[in-house]
């Protein structure tokens, strides 16, 4: 008998050392999945050997298909990938990314919902009117929200595929952008800025706004004014810049974002019981270390990496403008009408997806493998 492989440390373990009584409803149901994911909490299935005469079986667990789990969604991200490659349109792609001024993270701990919906819609509307100015054509874009840096802080920012082409106002007509750059970084952080501001304060004068204790001196609708002014002045990041490694590479890098949260169980590197501290690596961009190691205390790891869940029902990707769910098919096929002339999908996509394939068929193929004769093993898991 033969048990499914397990990382030396994970954040259930981190779990199990910490108090996890004052979490909400929602946060304790994915800290319960997280702690209960590939165990006997949720079922197994005896997978037996197909050799004749081989009487060894292996132990699958079922998983709890919680997409802040570290261990699940991998099926769901590669079929996400593809599904996105496979349906891409026929010219080069701009990557983009928005970020907010740091001064705001702890009202966004507090929103998060009303300020994620806030940076889809600020971003979405800064790229569509850019492009509508400049081009006289309506755009597209498919655009994911990431709140945390490698080290787990609050860094909430959207990353955005944005395709450089889209139909014209005036004929209806495929357009091509053919210049390099779709718009200066400057003139795209002077927009979304200005969208953002404009609508955050009309959500303060509605009231729907929840303000943190550590900012209890904002306390009436002229001082939450003032607070958001000040960043104003700033200059926010926005970057914008052509795939050099083409639009499916950029897709696959959001796509290890789509279903899983904020750090994997890989990057734990140990857990000190006595001392209650956790080490994991990250990435320290500013020092150009990508193999930085933090050690933090169980309780603060725990409380950073709950910060970066989200609330029920809120959907971490969007589509909009030419690539809208209703209208990107019936997009996709005219453009390719026009730059192929007839519907065929480009070979570099084809060959991009057909990698994928082959990856997960190795990876489920492996896993099929009886380790006594090196049988098939008849899978039957959730």
């Amino acid at each position: 008998m033969t048990l499914n492989k397990r990382q030396q440390f994970e954040v259930a373990d981190v779990i199990k050392l910490v108090d996890t009584s004052k979490y909400s409803y929602h946060q304790q149901k994915i800290i319960k999945d997280i702690t209960e994911c590939r165990t006997e909490a949720l079922g197994k299935n005896a997978n037996p050997c197909s050799v004749d005469g081989c009487d060894n079986y292996s132990i699958s667990y079922n998983s709890c298909r919680n997409r802040s789990c570290p261990k699940c969604g991998w099926k769901k991200q590669q079929d996400w990938i593809m599904k996105i490659a496979v349906n891409i349109l026929p010219c080069k792609h701009f990557h983009a990314v928005f970020t907010i001024p740091h001064e705001f993270n702890n009202i966004f701990l507090y929103n998060k919902s009303v300020f994620s919906a806030l940076l889809f819609k600020a971003s979405s509307q800064a790229i569509l009117d850019t492009i509508k100015m400049k081009w006289n054509a309506k755009g597209g874009y498919t655009s994911v929200l990431h709140t945390w840096g490698s080290n787990l802080s609050i860094h909430p920012h959207v990353h955005m595929i944005v395709p450089a082409g889209g139909f014209c106002y005036d004929t209806g007509k495929w357009v091509g952008f053919k210049k390099d750059f779709l718009v200066h970084k400057k003139a795209l952080s002077l927009r979304f800025r200005n969208i953002f501001m404009k609508k955050i304060k009309k959500l303060i004068r509605k009231g729907k706004l929840i303000i943190p204790s550590c900012h209890g001196y904002l306390n009436n609708d002229a001082s939450l004014l003032d607070f958001f002014e000040k960043p104003h002045s700033k200059k926010w990041n926005c970057h914008i810049q052509k795939t050099f490694g083409g639009e499916t590479q950029v897709i696959k890098y959001l796509g290890r974002y789509i279903h899983r949260m904020a750090i994997s169980n890989s990057r734990i590197k140990n857990i000190d019981i006595e001392k209650e501290e956790i080490t994991f690596i990250y990435k320290d961009y500013k020092n150009k270390n990508f193999n930085a190691v933090a050690k933090l205390s169980v309780v603060d790891f725990l409380r950073r990496f709950m910060h970066h869940s989200c609330d029920k029902g809120f959907q971490r990707v969007r589509h909009g403008g030419i690539y809208a769910n209703a209208v990107k098919k019936e997009n996709v096929f005219k453009a390719r009408l026009k730059v192929y002339g007839e519907w065929c999908k480009p070979v570099c996509v084809l060959k991009e997806v057909y990698k994928i394939e082959e990856s997960v068929y190795k990876i489920l193929a492996s896993n099929s493998i009886c380790e006594c004769c090196a049988g098939e093993v008849v899978l039957d898991s959730a």
